[in-house]
């Protein structure tokens, strides 16, 4: 797709959000092409092309509403490629709970990624015999 074709759609996108409709709706009935859509968006961001202003707030608004729908399984998927769960043990505990609730699978995913950082890091070394053994670091 063109550069003016993805902005027009992010321009609709961006109305139907300030106007209150659901944004992702119809995005819903093609998973592989959303995930084309919104990797060609991201994209634009690290082209050496240069924006207009008013490229550049399309851009981000569009990236703002993205970050706020975490809750839609295929946004999430794709925004959450752009960051790591570390990223979110710096966000207050109240707001990233709040967020975390609202989708089961990303609540799991933090779960897990909380209690590896509550478990000692170990390594495997090989000992005298050739067999691995875990060496705690504390």
């Amino acid at each position: 797709s063109s550069k003016e074709h993805l902005f027009s759609i992010l321009i609709l996108l961006h109305e139907k959000y300030r106007q209150g409709l659901s944004v992702w709706q119809c995005c819903k009935d093609d998973q592989n092409k959303f995930d084309e859509f919104f990797s060609s968006v991201v994209a634009i961001g690290y082209q050496k092309t240069n924006l207009s202003i008013l490229e550049r707030i399309v851009y981000i608004t569009f990236l703002q509403i993205a970050f706020q729908s975490l809750e839609e399984e295929m946004v999430n998927k794709n925004v959450l490629r752009l960051i790591s769960l570390p990223i979110w043990a710096n966000v207050n505990e109240t707001a990233r709970n709040k967020v975390l609730t609202m989708n089961s699978r990303l609540l799991k995913q933090w779960r897990h990624f909380e209690g590896s950082m509550d478990k000692p890091k170990s390594k495997k070394r090989k000992g005298k015999s050739g067999k691995a053994s875990a060496v705690t670091e504390e």
